[in-house]
């Protein structure tokens, strides 16, 4: 399975999500003075912070792409991963 992933300024990635090698989830909070503009913050208060969103630094081959929340196929697909992952 491919994702298909908007890499600025003009390209369009397709990932194999087999091809993955490492996920790292961060949490961001919405910038009350700025409306739209998020920025990361740490796990714990990702963890509590109702208003926080999950983004996936994904790494395959030897490159990365960070993916924020948002509501197309190629971020549901990560967060499926998300969600069936073993906590260890």
């Amino acid at each position: 399975m491919f994702i298909r992933v908007f890499r600025p300024p003009h390209k369009e990635l397709l990932i194999n999500v087999n091809s993955i090698w490492k996920i790292e989830v961060q949490y961001a909070v919405p910038d009350p003075k700025q409306p739209g503009h998020f920025f990361h913050t740490d796990l714990q208060e990702g963890l509590k912070n109702a208003e926080a969103v999950r983004c996936y630094a994904i790494y395959f081959g030897s490159e990365n792409v960070m993916l924020m929340h948002e509501d197309n196929e190629a971020f549901k697909v990560i967060e499926d991963i998300y969600k069936s992952a073993k906590k260890g």
